[in-house]
């Protein structure tokens, strides 16, 4: 489900994706059950599967890092491989791009 300018846009195998707002998940294409809510969330999403991500820019920056749930603007947007993180709050920020299993609220 794709609903926003260039939502989905460059997805090709990806399966049960949900994309919500301008530009959410417009770079996804093989990766699967994701959910983006709010403009640009997983924009840089590719392959990664998994991931939820409610607010603007939240997760933005995420290519292939799976399980990861983040919920707030401009929240998590500094992962990009990394894995099951939980990011609640508004510009709350992992350890690193590649930080796997934090839990920062």
């Amino acid at each position: 489900t794709a609903i926003g300018h260039n939502a989905l846009y460059a997805n090709t195998t990806g399966t049960t994706n949900n994309a919500f707002g301008k530009a959410a998940l417009d770079s996804n294409t093989t990766g699967s059950n994701n959910v983006g809510l709010g403009d640009t969330c997983l924009g840089a999403n590719t392959t990664g599967y998994q991931n939820t991500a409610v607010g603007n820019s939240a997760g933005s920056a995420v290519t292939t890092g799976y399980y990861n749930t983040i919920i707030g603007n401009a929240c998590g947007d500094n992962i990009t491989t990394g894995s099951s993180n939980i990011i609640i709050g508004y510009n709350v920020d992992a350890a690193s791009a590649t930080a796997s299993y934090h839990h920062i609220w």
